[in-house]
């Protein structure tokens, strides 16, 4: 049997106020009577029940007995009673609980949500704690994320109760092994507690982690939280603008049915927020559908949603976003010299987004006017004095430049010239050759290179600082380097008949206005707006991000968890990018490991050895001592004894 005892018994001694209460109940003024003969029958005979009705007001007075029972609340809680209790509690051990925090714990085929009842057990874990373990708290989402370390359990119970699913794919094998070693430098029994869904795709992973972790003496227990549940997701989406055609773009994505059923979804596709198209197919249980359409934009910047309409398991994976910025045209002036240059220049034109002027040698505009200045094939008896010092200018205050492999290049004898070059060349040499990809670029992202014949090419040799992209016969044939504020690029690749056989390639003009993307993007501008959730938004120095959610950060570290469109501000940029999930692996969330030795939620039953423990009251006596005040404070209200 439990009995109550208390902190600071000599507090009850302040019961003695009880009386001063009492005696200045008693002898509260008395209104005055006027004593008329006619009454006085009446008077003496309740002079003789006096005692009889001061007992009875005594006792049926509600405000004299709600402040007695208020003195006496406050007082037992100065006294701060307790009781000691046998509760059932583990042994004092160093402990780790890893949460899946992936976009499939929030699937709701588990009531109210996988991820909360993986919460719910956490704290069945907690609550059978010894207090004195020291207790640490892992997100498991792509990445690992420590929210405590070495913590009480209130301290826990405080976090579990707040913490949400992220739109992340998982990493729980990366998680087991932080936890394990978040454990090295304790002396205690060590533990893991794993509460997920577990993805098939994690199976070897699992395995691994919980094989090193019992090398270090660390326990593991993976519990499985999960159920049946049907589900239909967006699993991939790709969109963009034809490059000849910026006033279209395609749009395609493919939706896969995870489920054991055949169902037939409708799938909305909205520009700006308006309906494009709505589709609707059935797919077969565990097939999928690719979904493809054409249709025309402006050259505004547009976002495009995909939405599947169905009443599943899984909500994140229904919804995938792009977004495509606003047509940038281009200002580019090649110079070249009379009859030649036509193949390049037919590329440049091919791109509605360059808008080019051609000049023949000796007449050169002000370069200035232009976003980047290209020299084609040159003629340097032609190139008047001082056009290369302005060059240099122009790049260094910011222009870009390209050059073009050319017989009259190397003939050019200028300082500037040798300075702006990424490359020293050492002169031209005839054969058929294939080019070499030495790394992947943005500007080679969609083109083919090596299928391409070159007849002649420039032999050179890089300069310390440059890059190059690729080569023939190991001499450099697309590199560049920054020069001043701007960017300066070799290409070695001429589409002249005489050079190669580039001319006629698809990939020729996806090529040039490639290059003429990357070389005018400032140093802090987006290269992609279209992102998986979990991966890094890769920015310099510090940005300001408003997420779908409507959250505004100042970071210089952008892990995008939610689904949706971000808003990116920095130094004169204002950008946006879409963020889908489109992970498989998060959708397929009826997929089970049978070979993972894990323990069913339903299943899972934590137990420890009986312990005694303390268990104050003080909180609930000064709750119930708060109650009884306001009810007075009601009791005078009514009786009119407080102004209003």
């Amino acid at each position: 049997m439990a009995f109550i005892e208390f902190v600071t018994p000599l507090a009850l001694a302040g019961v003695l106020l009880l009386a001063p209460i009492i005696i200045l109940y008693l002898l509260k003024p008395k209104p005055k009577h006027i004593k008329l003969p006619t009454l006085m029958f009446v008077i003496s005979k309740r002079r003789r029940k006096r005692f009889a009705s001061f007992f009875n007001r005594f006792i049926r007075d509600p405000l004299l007995l709600l402040q007695l029972l208020i003195i006496m609340l406050l007082v037992l809680t100065v006294a701060n009673p307790f009781m000691m209790l046998f509760e059932e509690r583990s042994e004092k051990e160093a402990v780790v609980f890893v949460i899946d925090a992936s976009a499939s714990m929030q699937s709701t085929d588990v009531s109210p949500s996988r991820f909360e009842k993986a919460k719910e057990l956490a704290m069945q874990v907690l609550n059978y704690q010894n207090p004195e373990s020291p207790i640490s708290l892992v997100l498991a989402e792509n990445v690992p994320i420590l929210l405590l370390r070495d913590g009480r359990q209130e301290d826990v119970g405080g976090i579990l109760s707040v913490i949400g699913a992220a739109d992340t794919g998982s990493n729980i094998g990366d998680s087991v092994l932080f936890g394990k070693d978040l454990l090295s430098g304790s002396s205690m029994n060590k533990r893991i507690y794993v509460f997920s869904d577990f993805s098939k795709s994690q199976e070897s992973e699992l395995e691994f982690s919980r094989k090193v972790a019992s090398m270090g003496n660390v326990a593991v227990e993976f519990v499985r939280v999960s159920g049946e549940g049907e589900n239909l997701g967006v699993i991939e989406m790709g969109v963009k603008r034809f490059i000849t055609e910026p006033e279209k773009c395609s749009i395609t994505f493919t939706v896969k049915n995870f489920g054991q059923m055949e169902q037939g979804p409708s799938v909305d596709v909205l520009v700006d927020g308006g309906g494009v198209d709505t589709i609707t197919s059935y797919i077969k249980g565990g097939e999928q559908f690719l979904y493809h359409l054409e249709p025309d934009i402006t050259e505004d910047e547009h976002t495009i949603k995909v939405m599947i309409n169905a009443n599943d398991a899984l909500a994140v994976d229904n919804t995938a976003f792009a977004f495509l910025p606003k047509v940038r045209k281009y200002g580019v002036l090649l110079i070249t010299k009379e009859g030649s240059g036509n193949y390049l220049k037919y590329a440049l034109e091919a791109s509605s987004n360059v808008e080019l002027e051609v000049s023949i040698l000796p007449i050169v505009p002000e370069f200035h006017d232009f976003d980047t200045v290209i020299f084609g094939d040159l003629n340097p008896e032609l190139v008047l004095p001082g056009t290369f010092k302005k060059l240099d200018e122009y790049a260094r205050g910011g222009g870009s430049v390209v050059f073009l492999a050319s017989s009259g290049l190397e003939g050019i004898n200028n300082e500037n010239l040798g300075s702006l070059l990424p490359v020293m060349l050492i002169g031209l040499r005839e054969g058929d050759e294939r080019i070499m990809v030495e790394q992947n670029h943005e500007i080679i992202s969609s083109v083919t290179l090596q299928n391409l014949i070159t007849k002649r090419h420039m032999r050179c040799v890089a300069k310390n600082q440059s890059s190059v992209i690729a080569t023939i016969d190991e001499s450099p044939a697309l590199a560049y380097h920054s020069y001043g504020n701007g960017k300066v690029a070799f290409v070695g690749i001429n589409p002249d008949e005489e050079w190669s056989n580039f001319y006629y390639s698809s990939s020729h003009p996806i090529f040039w206005f490639q290059l003429l993307q990357w070389i005018n993007r400032g140093e802090n501008s987006l290269v992609i707006n279209n992102f998986k959730t979990g991966e890094s938004l890769p920015v310099n120095g510090r940005i300001n991000v408003v997420t779908p959610s409507g959250k505004s950060l100042d970071t210089g570290n952008v892990i995008l968890d939610e689904v949706g469109i971000y808003g990116i501000r920095f130094d004169d940029l204002d950008d946006k990018i879409a963020v889908s999930l489109l992970d498989e692996s998060e959708s397929a969330i009826s997929e089970s490991i049978p070979s993972l030795n894990t323990i069913n939620d339903e299943n899972f039953v934590i137990s420890g050895e009986k312990v005694q423990t303390k268990r104050e009251l003080w909180f609930y006596i000064l709750a119930l001592g708060l109650l009884f005040l306001f009810i007075e404070i009601l009791v005078y209200k009514r009786r009119g004894l407080l102004e209003e």
